[in-house]
């Protein structure tokens, strides 16, 4: 049996940086307010985990037996499962491989791993050991204090992606940590790719640095 370390979201995973904003107790970001430093301010608004049963899952008896699921296979293997306490939605399959959606915070892909094992040991079904939980993907808005020269990044960083035509935002894709920005004029941005909260500080704030190095970034009172 795997010991709970392993198949728990712990706050030591989801530990901030000791220069990071304030944390909740379970040491990640408050997911009702925006986090606000000298320099930007941000929240989370998606947190995506995998989830591993030891186990293959009767996904016709789920969609029997467990109400708010959606399941039509002969379009698609998985079925979807909306709970409302978490507000997150699993999207399992027979192998016991689920993807859990929506969380904003690490208690609630806890909360929801653990309502779901009661609500399918209530329906009868046996699980051998808890589940192997893995944080795949940290989504968060925010905005720098200034506004972003897209034009010219995309120049000075031809990597970037920039299609004005069809998407007024720019993407930039940095190494380390491995995270994906999509920046706008305004001065707002979209960061993906984070496994936790130290690799999405890291990245929006290693961000701030590259823009006013390659003359992009354009601070609000300078503008005005």
């Amino acid at each position: 049996m795997s010991t709970p370390s392993q198949n728990t979201i712990s706050s030591t995973s989801f530990k901030q940086p000791s220069n990071s904003p304030p944390a909740t107790p379970e040491g990640g970001l408050n997911p009702n307010k925006r986090v606000t430093s000298e320099d930007y301010e941000v929240k989370v608004t998606n947190i995506v985990a995998s989830i591993m049963f030891p186990c293959r899952i009767n996904l016709k008896k789920v969609n029997r037996v467990i109400e708010n699921t959606e399941y039509i296979p002969e379009q698609f293997p998985g079925l979807v499962l909306r709970l409302d306490k978490p507000r997150v939605s699993l999207l399992m399959f027979e192998s016991g491989r689920i993807v859990c959606t929506g969380a904003m915070k690490a208690g609630d892909i806890d909360a929801a791993v653990k309502r779901l094992t009661k609500m399918l040991k209530k329906k009868g079904m046996r699980l051998s050991s808890p589940p192997k939980i893995e944080v795949q993907n940290i989504v968060s808005n925010g905005s720098y204090r200034g506004f972003i020269d897209l034009d010219w990044l995309h120049t000075a960083v031809p990597s970037t992606v920039y299609q004005t035509k069809q998407f007024p935002g720019l993407k930039y894709a940095m190494d380390n940590p491995k995270v994906v920005f999509l920046l706008f004029a305004n001065g707002k941005f979209v960061c993906a790719g984070a496994k936790n909260y130290k690799q999405l500080h890291e990245g929006i704030r290693k961000m701030l640095p590259i823009l006013k190095d390659k003359g992009a970034f354009i601070p609000y009172e300078i503008h005005l």
